[in-house]
């Protein structure tokens, strides 16, 4: 339950960076019926994406039983793979969009820009480490993660 709202979390600070700072801000995302933070974010970015990449790749990878540091480095590539196909689709089907103006974006791998790929492996890693630290640090008892 914990995992799912530091997912909710992450992808709500992650998107509201876009407005911090502008640089950040590297693609266009297609109008759906909710859309939030001023037009520019769909609600299945928000609730559905990143809740398939990133609570789904912790799971498997908590499967694995790594130590904490194979689990944060499985689950960046795991993030990675899972998030390739989903990258690819969304660029042909114009839910998203890049930014043509922009250096970071020139090299691409099946339209998909490779900075966008290392960023989702690197959350992934980040979001791992992270959640090992706050458990490691504010649980008392052993954390079993199949328990509700």
């Amino acid at each position: 339950m914990y995992t799912w709202i530091g997912v909710y979390f992450l992808a709500f600070f992650t998107e509201s960076m876009k407005f911090v700072d502008e640089s950040i801000n590297v693609v266009f995302y297609s109008q759906t019926i909710l859309t939030f933070m001023g037009m520019r974010i769909p609600l299945y970015l928000l609730c559905g994406i990143y809740h398939t990449l990133f609570y789904t790749s912790y799971i498997i990878v908590k499967r694995i039983r790594l130590q904490w540091w194979g689990e944060a480095a499985a689950n960046g590539l795991l993030v990675l793979l899972l998030s390739l196909p989903l990258q690819v689709m969304g660029t042909k089907l114009l839910w998203w969009q890049w930014h043509d103006s922009d250096p970071r974006l020139v090299s691409t791998f099946y339209s998909v820009p490779l900075v966008v790929l290392a960023w989702y492996a690197m959350l992934g890693t980040s979001f791992n480490i992270s959640l090992y630290i706050f458990r490691k640090g504010f649980l008392r008892e052993r954390y079993d993660w199949k328990r509700f």
